[in-house]
């Protein structure tokens, strides 16, 4: 409980007036929002921990191996060139991987062509599987807007978009990207089967991705709004 008081002026009498608010609502949105955000980045480490074990490690163990032999005089020269082929491929396929997991914590495409190019690729790829038809207008924006803003922005998109195809069984979905003088606003919307989203935002259990796109939004001063309910699909603006 918050409470404010002040001494103020009441048909000529000084009186005291005592403002009382409830924080437990708050406090429990906030503690939901960062348990959503904790959640997200430990399974971004766990993804990124599996890459790299799973993709770098055995390769670069095997150019070990192979260097190793390389120092014996045991080997033919002919041998010694087979090797050094297979040492320059296995190290061709590790710098691969390698800019495959970079990618993935910076997409190449936002990088070097900016937030509205990588946006149109990635809805271009959505559409060719025939699952569902994307629709994606943007007005405005530039690619020297800010990096993080861009980086932000695509993910929750992505997110959005995927969790659409997962669970919405939605036939259409639009996104619309429009920047203004001093704010930039995404909306976007599906027509699925919907939900009763303020069910699902207020239960623990429920709704982590939609969580972690409100507090990755937060964190760069933006603003959320969920609009859905059983079988009138789904809407959520943004503004930042």
């Amino acid at each position: 409980m918050e409470i404010n008081s002040r001494i103020i002026e009441f048909n000529g009498e000084r009186v005291i007036l005592s403002i009382s608010r409830n924080l437990l609502k708050r406090k429990e949105m906030e503690r939901k929002v960062l348990s959503a955000v904790i959640q997200t980045e430990e399974k971004e480490r766990e993804r990124f921990s599996k890459d790299m074990h799973d993709g770098i490690g055995p390769l670069l163990s095997t150019v070990k191996l192979y260097v190793n032999e390389l120092g014996t005089s045991e080997i033919r020269d002919d041998e010694k060139k087979e090797f050094v082929n297979q040492v320059n491929k296995m190290l061709d396929d590790a710098v691969a991987s390698i800019r495959e997991i970079s990618n993935n914590l910076m997409p190449r495409a936002i990088h070097e062509y900016g937030i509205i190019k990588a946006l149109d690729a990635f809805c271009n790829k959505v559409n060719q599987t025939g699952k569902i038809h994307v629709e994606f207008d943007s007005i405005g924006i530039e690619a020297s807007l800010d990096k993080n803003v861009q980086l932000i922005l695509f993910r929750v998109i992505s997110e959005l978009l995927t969790n659409t195809i997962k669970h919405a069984k939605a036939q259409n979905a639009h996104i619309k990207l429009h920047k203004s003088e001093n704010s930039i606003s995404l909306v976007f919307t599906d027509d699925g089967i919907g939900f009763n989203s303020k069910e699902v935002m207020e239960n623990k259990n429920t709704g982590i991705g939609l969580k972690s796109i409100v507090s990755r939004i937060k964190s760069i001063n933006g603003t959320c709004e969920i609009k859905s309910s059983e079988g009138e699909g789904f809407k959520i603006i943004i503004e930042i």
